[in-house]
C-alpha cells in the first residue's frame, strides 16, 4: 500500500509517537490524516472523521488550509565528498 509516510525509515514506537507524554495538537494531527487520506489511505480518513469529532469547526477550517497549502520540502543534494 502506498503512502506519503513510505520513504520514513521504521523503528520502534516510543511513547511520543503514541501522543502519551506529550501535548496533543488535533490541528495537525487533522492535516497529516488528511494529507494522507487524499492519497488513497482509508484508514487515514477514518481517522480524520473520528478526530473532527473532538474539534471545533474553527479547528477543522484551519487544518484544511494547512493541508491545502502543505507542500514536500525539497531534498537536498545527497552528494557523497571522498
Amino acid at each position: 500500500i502506498y503512502s506519503i509516510f513510505a520513504h520514513l525509515p521504521v523503528r520502534p514506537l516510543t511513547a511520543e509517537d503514541l501522543g502519551r507524554g506529550v501535548l496533543q495538537d488535533f490541528i495537525q494531527a487533522h492535516m497529516w490524516y488528511n494529507l494522507s487520506a487524499a492519497r488513497g489511505e482509508d484508514r487515514s480518513a477514518e481517522a480524520r472523521d473520528a478526530l473532527a469529532k473532538q474539534m471545533t469547526p474553527g479547528q477543522i477550517a484551519e487544518a484544511q488550509r494547512l493541508a491545502r497549502e502543505w507542500r514536500p520540502r525539497e531534498e537536498k543534494s545527497r552528494k557523497t565528498v571522498y
